[in-house]
């Protein structure tokens, strides 16, 4: 009893449960005296802070994204010319090693350079944007390239494609690398989430790719099968993760990058 009691009041400490606290109890007050127009309002963002953060669904929308790139064994991958990994794994932190802060999709940095010590290609090729205020600062790929260097993990060339803001722009400049060395394929490393759209983009620029996927959050959150108590943040980045792939293969399509 000692331990659920603790649990909650540990849940309502989060930003989210204590603002959904408040609106229940306003809903609920707005209620009990039958204002029902003030009493909407409250009540709509109770009924939605439960749905997005305390059920399954926003992990299950993500997780459909994953789910046709799961099973798939490193070691079983065919070699290539290339391994080449897209950004979006970290973000610039002057105060920390090496100069960056690894976000969720860092799975990336390690599947890339496992691939590398695997022999599963001779070249590694490293995406993602520049960083700074006026976008002066090192890119993502340069920073990665200096932590690989001094950890000793670089066994092959290591190539950056310097400021690319979309994975549009990553899969512009990696064709221009596979015409120039005559690569015949690489393989791609992103998140799970995003390899529909990674893939079909790399594919219409002409670079021939072999999906290597990782960061299967979403599936790994269901698996762990534990929901918070009360509203938490996950299933609200769950959730905008699966937007920002749908509304961005969208996107794609109506620019005519992906087919």
């Amino acid at each position: 009893m000692t331990e659920g009691v603790g649990g909650l009041f540990s849940d309502l400490a989060q930003p989210l449960a204590f603002l959904w606290a408040i609106a229940l109890a306003i809903a609920a007050w707005e209620g009990w005296h039958r204002r029902w127009r003030s009493f909407l309002p409250p009540a709509a963002l109770v009924a939605i802070l439960l749905v997005v953060g305390s059920t399954s669904l926003p992990l299950r929308l993500a997780a459909s994204l994953e789910r046709p790139w799961a099973g798939r064994d490193a070691a079983t991958l065919p070699h290539a010319d290339a391994v080449v990994m897209l950004g979006g794994e970290l973000t610039l932190s002057p105060n920390d090693v090496f100069g960056f802060d690894l976000a969720d999709a860092g799975d990336r940095a390690i599947l890339a350079a496992e691939l590398v010590r695997q022999g599963k290609a001779g070249t590694l090729v490293l995406g993602g944007s520049a960083h700074g205020a006026d976008r002066s600062g090192p890119s993502e790929g340069e920073l990665l390239q200096r932590w690989l260097g001094a950890w000793g993990l670089l066994s092959v060339p290591v190539v950056t494609l310097g400021d690319c803001r979309s994975t549009h722009d990553e899969a512009i400049a990696t064709a221009a690398l596979a015409r120039e060395r005559g690569w015949k394929s690489v393989l791609l490393v992103t998140s799970a989430a995003h390899m529909t759209r990674a893939e079909a983009v790399f594919r219409k620029a002409g670079v021939p790719v072999v999906p290597a996927p990782c960061d299967f959050a979403a599936l790994s959150r269901l698996e762990d099968a534990t929901r918070p108590h009360l509203p938490g943040p996950d299933g609200f980045r769950a959730l905008g993760g699966w937007m920002h792939e749908r509304i961005g293969l969208w996107a794609y399509r109506l620019r005519g990058w992906v087919d």
